[in-house]
């Protein structure tokens, strides 16, 4: 029995891979074969379905056992939709409305600033790179945070002399999970029991591993990226002269670079006042704050309205692109687990 359950757990896994991989709807995939896992491994080891009622023997009819199938979805939708993807939701929500309102590029664009009075364009390189980690702190989106990055600092690298091949070699090393408002940090803290302690996991286990990182790969840079230039000068591979797009500032008050981090602060403060405070009501509280300010610059109340909607298109986008899979991705591990490979 112990040799099929793990064939089985074997097979599983390896037609779910296959079907992701000839680009089938992952959401899909996870949730059909985690059904078909929770039914089959019922049948094939007597691992009742999770959180299904007590039924006896006689009431244990396929039908049944389908419907308690399919209920351990909406109650794993449920549970997910008032935990982890809700924060999840509200991280998406605040980082779309910094964008929205300028904030999150203002706070860009000023930090390439200090880049401009570095000598060594390889030392350039490096405080680039600990300037995109800091910044992902606050802009927990990956996409956000490159395509500022993309807009605001690499221009800057262009006209330094920076290849543009360089250039976003060194932006995609800042593509690393970490953070009070990260989406992989915020399902850890949940799956460890902790999704109300993310500042604790943070500052208790991420954060010098976090330091660490970005100490050696900002030491490392300038020595393998001088090295790769002059293999590729020797070679005769160099690019040609790029083409060094405008830089702009975008319209917004200077004061807009604190807003970013607000939901950050208020959760630190609330952390080390004792203060019980989750991250969804940090960014609602930070949301409602811009509002006002907002409300004060503009003198419009409908603006606020539009500003909403963005914000909730925002959550639909991140729960049709994360919490789903997430989600899915559960249900599927449940069926795994039954099978007892």
């Amino acid at each position: 029995m112990s040799a099929l359950m793990i064939v089985s757990t074997l097979l599983a896994v390896v037609i779910v891979a296959y079907y992701i991989l000839q680009k089938y709807n992952p959401i899909f995939v996870f949730l059909l074969s985690g059904l078909v896992l929770l039914i089959f491994s019922f049948y094939l080891t007597g691992s009742p379905i999770p959180k299904a009622p007590i039924r006896s023997p006689e009431e244990m009819t396929f039908l049944n056992v389908l419907l308690d199938s399919f209920a351990f979805i909406t109650a794993t939708f449920k549970a997910q939709l008032s935990g982890v993807g809700l924060i999840i939701m509200s991280v998406a929500g605040f980082a779309a409305y910094m964008r929205h309102i300028n904030a999150s590029a203002k706070l860009a664009f000023l930090a390439n600033k200090p880049l401009g009075r570095i000598k060594n364009k390889y030392f350039i390189l490096s405080g680039t790179f600990v300037v995109g980690m800091a910044l992902k702190i606050v802009i927990s989106s990956y996409a956000g945070l490159l395509l500022l990055l993309l807009a605001c600092i690499y221009p800057v690298l262009l006209a330094l002399k920076i290849r543009p091949i360089t250039a976003v070699c060194v932006l995609s090393l800042i593509a690393l999970d970490y953070g009070p408002k990260d989406g992989s940090s915020i399902n850890m803290a949940d799956m460890v029991g902790q999704k109300d302690n993310v500042i604790g996991l943070f500052l208790d286990y991420q954060i010098w591993s976090v330091a660490a990182y970005v100490a050696v790969i900002a030491l490392a840079i300038p020595f393998y990226f001088a090295w790769v230039d002059k293999r590729d000068a020797l070679k005769g591979v160099l690019s040609g002269e790029a083409e060094i797009p405008q830089i702009l500032n975008p319209k917004c008050p200077t004061f807009y670079i604190l807003f970013p981090w607000l939901p950050v602060v208020s959760l630190f403060a609330a952390y080390f006042l004792q203060i019980k405070l989750d991250v969804v009501t940090a960014n609602f509280i930070s949301i409602a704050i811009v509002f006002a300010v907002e409300f004060i610059r503009h003198r419009d109340a409908k603006r606020l309205g539009e500003d909403m909607v963005v914000i909730l298109k925002a959550m639909a986008e991140i729960f049709v692109s994360v919490v789903s899979i997430i989600i899915a991705a559960g249900v599927f591990a449940e069926g795994v687990k039954s099978l007892g490979g």
